[in-house]
């Protein structure tokens, strides 16, 4: 049986470039907070900002993307004794998965929470950030408070060599009892902040906090404490593990370039260094081990797996595009630009198969965007000012302290920096001096969106739903569209080649000028198109946009009518849309980068009769409740069959089992005798046969 499962995801896998956007291999980006490893299978958790499980089941060769939404990071996972695997949200409570795909709330009492443990008798435990201790004695149904006698947060917990529970605090360790349900501290003569808790092979407890590390010979009784001094006073040591040697990870704190791992053979009397195969200056977090195998979650470079206990490390990072990108761009080679939020900038040279960061010469690595001048010269702004590279992004230099939300260029070459509360900047001497446009004008500073039409006429979109207009080169604006709605932005401003104006309107809708911007309507104000932020146009004319919910639209009749085409796209955001030479789309979202060629996307119908191949699309909508449609194409007449199976390879329901003419044709499948999870749809045909993935929740 398990076969026949391991070939429902392979196939699954591999036609993902038949849908309308293929999902690339990266960024690897944000830091992964949490890791388990589980024989062959490792779950990965991130943050800051948001909650992403990743997990892999060959040992981290191929990742994929779980089904979570939230908007904190996950902090720890346990295996509960009924085969489930529950994470720590900082922020949402509790979450639950048999499938490693779909993620139930199991648990949110306002908390947040840190650790997670069990003892011997599969009673579970979460803790949380003030102190408080959380047990479930049937494997997380139910949760109870316990009285912990601290207030300081849970840290982590171990189950030690006695069958005692340990649970490691910022000021302290709590131990308990197998008889009972009391926790009491134990001896510390120095307590401080304690990351984790973790034992060896020799009964030995070890715990650490930023700075030292503490052994306990005799469970937990009386504790020693080892100096680290031989580190920098600025090291921060945030987790440890024993796997034939110590393990840590370190680094100078949660947002700078860091030191990345340590390793002890002698139980923290000495340390050294051990980052061989790992970029410079990352500070490496989370932890697991799997036999020999240790895998590291790092700041801003996925994960990376040792297989001679941290020797040496290599990426294993495929698949795993957990980075939260906020702009994509391209310079004049074709080389692919990501900055991506407080990882740094990544580039691409394969057209985002494969990425290098780039951050060498940022002291800062919130990076809100990027962009190349005809000559190849890179800026990008972060939260310090903006910087500038001649060399493809090999260094950066900062060259003025301006903080720009976004860029754009004109025919001219000239660079515009959208001012992120300071206005609307422009340099003409690749990015030795900047002026500042209509000083005086723009009174809140905030510009979002820019557009210049073939008269240089610049379009300016701007905080409280204003758009300016200058036809003097920006000398002087005039304002030429106020919101109803002073909380709105216009977030985006694009124009069409037939000269139509187009702009995004954060909480109105997607707004259209034909007139140079003399009057404007609203072309799409329905619930889809709220909080809409990117729009770009291609050189066909058509537009597209994003929605919320984490939909995405286009539009071929110049805004009259729009097309859902977010197919497989669903669960995830998209923050900014580019096109490279071929008109080729390129996306930005909030875990990874995507690509699609526009002529799959723009939501034309084929008119030819002439059916080329046979398909299989993808279920819509998807998730579903209760009822999700199919679409297929019948190639040459024969016995169509097509069969719904569960997540063990057992078939659920057969849809369709009959003879077919060439055709496109629609099937319904309506799931409400069944349970919620993941199920797997397969066409058979003549010789051709197709999977795909569906998620049906109640």
């Amino acid at each position: 049986m398990k076969y026949f499962i391991l070939l429902l995801f392979l196939v699954s896998f591999n036609i993902s470039a038949q849908n309308k956007w293929q999902k690339l291999n990266g960024p690897p980006g944000s830091f992964p907070s949490a890791i388990i490893a589980l024989g062959d299978t490792i779950i990965a958790g991130t943050g800051y900002g948001q909650a992403l499980i990743f997990y892999s089941t060959n040992r981290g060769s191929d990742w994929m993307k779980a089904i979570i939404k939230t908007s904190s990071r996950i902090n720890a996972f346990v295996v509960s004794d009924d085969g489930g695997i529950i994470a720590a949200d900082a922020f949402n409570g509790l979450y639950k998965s048999f499938d490693l795909i779909h993620w139930n709330n199991i648990f949110s009492n306002g908390k947040d929470f840190l650790s997670l443990g069990k003892d011997r008798y599969g009673n579970l435990f979460a803790g949380t950030d003030d102190g408080g201790i959380f047990k479930s004695a049937n494997n997380g149904l139910n949760w109870s408070a316990m009285v912990s006698g601290v207030t300081e947060a849970i840290c982590d917990f171990l189950l030690a060599r006695d069958s005692s529970l340990l649970a490691g605090t910022y000021m302290a360790i709590l131990k308990k009892y197998n008889s009972s349900d009391n926790w009491g501290s134990i001896g510390f003569q120095d307590p401080n902040y304690l990351n984790n808790i973790f034992s060896d092979t020799s009964n030995n407890i070890i715990a650490n906090n930023n700075n030292y590390i503490y052994l306990s010979t005799d469970n937990g009784i009386s504790w020693k404490r080892r100096d680290t001094n031989n580190f920098s006073n600025n090291t921060y040591l945030y987790n440890m593990i024993y796997n034939k040697r110590i393990i840590g990870t370190c680094g100078s704190n949660a947002f700078q370039p860091g030191w990345g791992i340590i390793l002890s053979d002698d139980l923290g009397l000495t340390w050294r260094y051990s980052n061989e195969g790992m970029p410079t200056g990352i500070t490496a977090f989370s932890l697991a081990k799997s036999g020999d195998d240790t895998y590291v979650g790092t700041s801003s470079a996925g994960v990376y797996k040792s297989t001679n206990f941290g020797d040496s490390w290599f990426p294993i990072n495929k698949g795993f595009n957990a980075s939260d990108t906020w702009v994509i761009n391209f310079d004049n080679e074709g080389n692919l630009y990501a900055a991506c939020f407080s990882n740094g900038l990544y580039k691409s040279t394969d057209r985002g198969i494969s990425w290098t960061l780039i951050n060498n010469g940022f002291t800062d690595t919130y990076i809100f965007s990027v962009i190349a001048d005809d000559n190849g010269i890179l800026f990008a702004s972060t939260d310090q000012g903006t910087y500038r590279s001649l060399d493809k992004g090999g260094t950066w230099s900062q060259i003025n302290s301006n903080v720009c939300e976004s860029f754009e260029k004109d025919n001219s070459n000239r660079i515009y920096g959208l001012g992120d509360g300071g206005g609307l900047f422009r340099t003409t001497d690749q990015g030795n001096s900047w002026m500042r446009l209509g000083e005086g004008f723009f009174i809140n500073g905030y510009v979002y969106g820019l557009a210049i039409d073939s008269s240089k006429n610049i379009y300016a979109g701007v905080l409280g739903g204003v758009i300016d207009k200058s036809t003097d080169d920006g000398s002087t604006w005039t304002n030429i569209y106020q919101s109803s709605n002073s909380s709105s932005a216009i977030s985006s401003i694009a124009i069409s080649p037939n000269g139509y104006l187009f702009a995004s309107n954060i909480y109105e809708g997607i707004l259209r000028s034909t007139d140079n911007g003399l009057t404007w309507q609203l072309k799409k104000t329905d619930a889809g198109f709220q909080d809409t932020y990117p729009l770009r146009i291609n050189k066909k004319g058509i537009i597209y946009t994003s929605g919320s919910n984490s939909t995405f639209f286009s539009s071929t009749d110049n805004g009259d009518t729009w097309n859902d085409i977010t197919d497989n796209l669903s669960m995830t955001t998209v923050r900014d849309i580019k096109f490279d030479k071929n008109d080729t789309m390129y996306l930005a979202t909030e875990e990874s980068v995507w690509r699609s060629n526009p002529d799959s996307t723009a939501g034309i119908k084929d008119k030819s009769p002439i059916l080329h191949q046979y398909s299989l699309s993808q279920n819509y909508p998807n998730p579903f409740n209760p009822n999700t449609s199919i679409n297929y194409s019948v190639k040459y007449a024969g016995l169509v069959k097509i069969d719904i199976y569960d997540i063990l390879g057992r078939k659920v329901q057969t849809l369709i089992n009959e003879e077919k003419q060439p055709g496109n044709y629609s099937i319904t499948f309506n799931a409400k005798s069944i349970t919620s999870g993941v199920y797997f749809y397969k066409l058979e045909i003549n010789d051709y046969t197709l999977v795909k993935k569906m998620i049906f929740l109640k």
